[in-house]
């Protein structure tokens, strides 16, 4: 008797899409350009198939829908080999790759809802949850060891250590829970898990030690609670968050609240002396200096192509020698892309603000979760360059790429029955 296993479409792309994200954090675990350029290949085909299925499907591919999207990646290609072969004299394969592998995801994401529905969208979501968790499981026993286990020559530049997990680096750890926390948040049902992971999760941000991300997962809850008590307010949920507000008030009067309180405000303290803090805000009064000195009306609107910046950063020295990062996404943005790519940036993150605000009880919760994880990285953005962590740009772009699908007609995507 033959037994035969059969496995849908959708589940193969989303297990694919697992294979990918595992193998971003395996290039840094094992420090391999070979895993990360079998990790964008395998990207890049699997969007081109997903690309072909839609149009299979005679549904509106997101070249047809988004061509902005398109005519960007061309024009940033098209800049890159250009500077690169004219005036540096070469091509560097990574800044070619880079930017076909960010649109690769945006495909990946938008047809993944158009083709097979929001319940394939939560079950890739979920499935990226679960490394997430891991990572978190994980960085307990480091925080209390002050030992990484994936990285052991992994240093400690800080004056006090922080959890990297499986990521190499806290404060892409503690973006990739700050994506997770709103994952649980809005696609886990049952309330003892949900409360068992969203504590995993907070401790594990907050062992990162990493305030971008404080200040990006504290800001995004205000913004989820201005969402859900805009309107509709009633006794019961007036209650729940008076008990939650009395429950955290009495925790941080106990002696591992008092511990918190005191690490919390040590990473705060003589921040304007702080190196990270001086090296970020010079880099942004380098750059506009720079583009003050050159100004062109051209590179302003377009850019000066991918790893534009990293070449400027790397040509000065601000409080830390041979640093190679603007330490700022929109600063890079505006700096390799150009101001037309982003102002559309902005303008995207101004809508997901007042969609998931005032549009927060008609819209689904797939749309819910990619709005909130979008508005929590944009914060995060701004103290990191969130498109050069692979292993956070991935489920970023990911879901970016779900939400532009989730603008198309009820009629042209599969819906949760």
């Amino acid at each position: 008797m033959k037994m035969r296993i059969k496995i849908s479409n959708d589940l193969c792309t989303v297990l694919v899409v697992l294979v990918c994200y595992v193998l971003t954090i395996a290039s840094q675990i094992l420090n391999s350009a070979t895993v990360r350029y079998i990790m964008y290949a395998i990207s890049i085909v699997i969007a081109l198939c997903l690309h072909w299925v839609t149009l299979k499907n005679h549904q509106k591919t997101i070249l047809k829908r988004y061509p902005a999207i398109f005519i960007f990646l061309f024009i940033v290609l098209f800049i890159t080999v250009f500077t690169q072969l004219v005036y540096n004299n070469y091509l560097d394969l990574g800044s070619v790759i880079q930017p076909i592998f960010l649109v690769a995801c945006l495909i990946i994401g938008y047809s993944i809802v158009i083709n097979y529905g929001e319940d394939s969208g939560e079950k890739t979501l979920k499935f990226i949850l679960t490394v997430i968790v891991f990572s978190a499981i994980l960085g307990v026993p480091e925080y209390f060891s002050n030992s990484n286990f994936f990285f052991p020559d992994y240093g400690n530049p800080w004056q006090t250590y922080r959890v990297a997990s499986i990521y190499g680096h806290p404060i892409k750890y503690a973006t990739s829970l700050t994506i997770g926390f709103f994952l649980v948040i809005f696609l886990i049902k049952k309330p003892i898990l949900k409360c068992i992971l969203l504590a995993l999760i907070t401790f594990g941000v907050f062992t990162s030690m990493s305030r971008s991300s404080w200040i990006a997962l504290g800001l995004s809850v205000i913004v989820l609670l201005i969402a859900v008590y805009r309107k509709k307010i009633n006794l019961k949920k007036i209650i729940i968050l008076l008990c939650a507000a009395i429950a955290v008030v009495l925790f941080l009067q106990t002696p591992i609240g008092i511990n918190i309180q005191e690490v919390v405000f040590a990473r705060f303290e003589n921040i304007n002396n702080d190196i990270s803090s001086i090296q970020r805000l010079g880099s942004i009064e380098y750059v506009f200096n720079q583009l003050g000195e050159e100004f062109n009306p051209v590179t302003l609107l377009l850019g000066h192509g991918e790893d534009a910046a990293k070449r400027l950063m790397l040509s000065t020295q601000i409080s830390i020698s041979d640093f190679s990062t603007t330490d700022n996404e929109y600063l890079l943005i505006l700096y390799n892309y150009g101001l037309i790519v982003l102002v559309g940036i902005v303008a995207l993150l101004i809508w997901c603000f007042y969609k998931f605000i005032f549009k927060y009880y008609s819209i689904s919760r797939l749309n819910k979760c990619l709005l909130c994880i979008v508005i929590s990285q944009c914060i995060c953005s701004f103290f990191y360059e969130i498109t050069e962590a692979k292993a956070c740009a991935l489920p970023l772009c990911l879901c970016i790429g779900m939400l532009l699908a989730l603008q198309a007609p009820k009629s042209n995507y599969n819906t949760l029955s």
